[in-house]
């Protein structure tokens, strides 16, 4: 256990604090009495374990924290932060210690809360859950496995999300469910959203986001087919996404698209894809198509694209190696 120097302790002007330490088995922060840090407005942790009980219950107490980062925090298996000054929250690879958790549940409660980022891709725990008030949230981002989600609010200010969860599940026979209620409760969130990234294992997700009004979306894969149910990877396989299959569906976010980026594998669902949104998006001004290096037929299917029907007469369409 290590403590914080006493001239931190002592002193009352103190606004920003970051502290780095590194994993090594003596690396738990002995926590300060919350009355040190009353004009505390920016704290930033980093490659350290924590009391995670005193350290909830030590965020509400600093009334002035405005800005919160934890990065690469170990040891935590529930996060409960509650806070009415913070406006900016990020939560990066934070670990649990899987030999005595099976859950690892996130709970934020945050009026002023505007920016929020969670970002974590550990699978071995049963349970990821996240519970969410933050009412004027402006950005939010999610990366990682997710078997639980819930929200209070309609999040009216909300106008970009960036999106990487994959539904988890012991049973491949509730994937489908789980995975439908899931993303459903997200996109309910994030319903209000101009801008969207996401980061797909399906394509099924599209008819999910149908009733979206986007001016920008950014499409990226998700090479986790290790981690997904074997029966879901394996249909995704078989079934192809015609270009006229997307047409039937009437995905309202089409019409107000403006800009796309798409990241591609030269793989059929995709080109018929990009096929569709050049046919429909009439808005769109701007498609860039992200392709890996060791794509030998890029210049086929640039080709392919090129030759497409567009119906913007002024889009400018990019290719470019990611």
């Amino acid at each position: 256990m290590f403590a914080l120097p006493s001239g931190v302790l002592n002193s009352a002007s103190l606004r920003y604090l970051e502290v780095v330490v590194g994993i090594v088995p003596d690396s738990l922060l002995k926590l300060p009495a919350a009355t040190s840090f009353g004009g505390l407005e920016s704290l930033k942790l980093e490659r350290m374990s924590v009391s995670i009980e005193l350290f909830s219950e030590w965020i509400s107490s600093c009334k002035s924290l405005k800005m919160l980062f934890l990065d690469d925090i170990f040891g935590i298996a529930e996060l409960n932060i509650s806070s009415s000054s913070l406006e900016k929250l990020i939560l990066e690879d934070l670990m649990v210690s899987f030999d005595d958790h099976d859950s690892f549940c996130i709970k934020v409660s945050a009026e002023r809360l505007s920016y929020l980022r969670i970002k974590y891709w550990t699978v071995k725990p049963q349970i990821y859950s996240l519970t969410l008030h933050a009412p004027k949230l402006e950005q939010f981002s999610w990366h990682g496995i997710v078997s639980h989600y819930s929200y209070d609010g309609s999040f009216e200010s909300l106008s970009y999300s960036n999106l990487s969860i994959l539904p988890c599940t012991s049973s491949d026979d509730e994937h489908g469910a789980l995975a439908n209620g899931i993303i459903g409760k997200v996109l309910e969130t994030i319903c209000r959203v101009s801008s969207l990234c996401i980061m797909i294992t399906v394509f099924r997700v599209f008819l999910l986001i149908s009733t979206l009004r986007l001016n920008t979306l950014k499409i990226h894969r998700w090479d986790i087919s290790e981690d997904s149910p074997s029966s879901q990877v394996e249909e995704e396989e078989q079934i192809c996404y015609t270009a006229e299959y997307w047409e039937s569906q009437n995905l309202e976010f089409v019409y107000s698209l403006k800009e796309v980026e798409m990241e591609i594998r030269g793989e059929e669902n995709e080109i018929e894809l990009i096929k569709y949104l050049l046919k429909d998006a009439e808005s769109l001004k701007k498609m860039t198509i992200l392709y890996p290096s060791d794509l030998c037929r890029q210049s086929v299917i640039s080709i392919k694209i090129q030759q497409f029907q567009i119906a913007s007469s002024s889009i400018a369409l990019y290719f470019l190696q990611s």
